[in-house]
């Protein structure tokens, strides 16, 4: 994130899954992830050497089919969704009775993984850049063709809209930095 007059605070994984559970409304935040982008292997060279990082302001904690009925509302269609089993799939937490934008997830290969739940919208800000191990600059050009890519227009077609309402799930462990409530967490 860019260099602010913020304050910044040092935290452990731990400490941040429990900041981001007092999150119990729709809540503006901003991350900053490192991710590596699913590929394909076959005849790819870069397989398992890039790093995507991502800085974006996004929403904790919104209600997914709300916000999908709403956007069904403003597009004057039939405000009917209802999320499909793998929107649903995680077991969400819960703090004093209410949601947070932390879950739990068991994973296929057995073991347990703990996301952070966001909510993308078309007026926030999104920055994406990729690094060649780790340290030199890549275009997703150069290696787009070995991505396995994501298909807006079935996510967008399954609800029901015009324009794909943007969910994503990051595992905590891939959160550098977390902007909340005018402070900067940085994960150690």
């Amino acid at each position: 994130m860019a260099t602010t007059n913020r304050p910044r605070r040092h935290v452990t994984v731990q400490q941040l899954v429990d900041l981001l559970e007092t999150i119990d409304h729709a809540t503006p935040v901003g991350i900053v992830t490192v991710t590596v982008p699913k590929m394909r292997k076959t005849g790819n060279d870069y397989y398992d050497r890039i790093i995507k990082i991502t800085e974006a302001n996004v929403f904790a904690n919104c209600d997914y089919a709300a916000r999908v009925n709403r956007q069904l509302a403003r597009e004057h269609k039939e405000a009917n969704f209802v999320p499909g089993r793998r929107a649903v799939d995680m077991e969400r937490r819960y703090r004093n009775g209410r949601p947070t934008a932390v879950l739990d997830k068991d994973l296929a290969d057995g073991s347990h993984g703990v996301y952070f739940e966001v909510h993308f919208y078309g007026h926030l800000k999104c920055e994406t850049n990729y690094l060649l191990d780790r340290r030199d600059p890549i275009a997703k050009a150069e290696f787009q063709r070995f991505l396995t890519e994501h298909d807006s227009a079935s996510i967008a077609e399954h609800q029901g809209t015009n324009t794909e309402q943007i969910i994503r799930s990051y595992k905590v462990t891939s959160l550098r930095e977390v902007r909340l409530n005018g402070v900067d967490y940085i994960v150690i």
